[in-house]
């Protein structure tokens, strides 16, 4: 059996269709297989992510 990785998303939590898709998501997440982080967070770094 292959084992699934967990991938991370980013999103602008200001965008309302954004904000809309990450809630969606995040109701089918039930294996925690998904990161969101909103790239307008204090908790987000670019720099720690390998982003700008």
């Amino acid at each position: 059996m292959t084992q699934l990785q967990k991938l991370t998303l980013f999103y602008d939590a200001s965008c309302p269709l954004c904000e809309a898709e990450i809630t969606y998501l995040s109701r089918r997440n039930q294996l925690g297989l998904l990161a969101f982080i909103d790239i307008h967070s204090t908790h987000f770094d670019p720099e720690q992510s390998g982003v700008s």
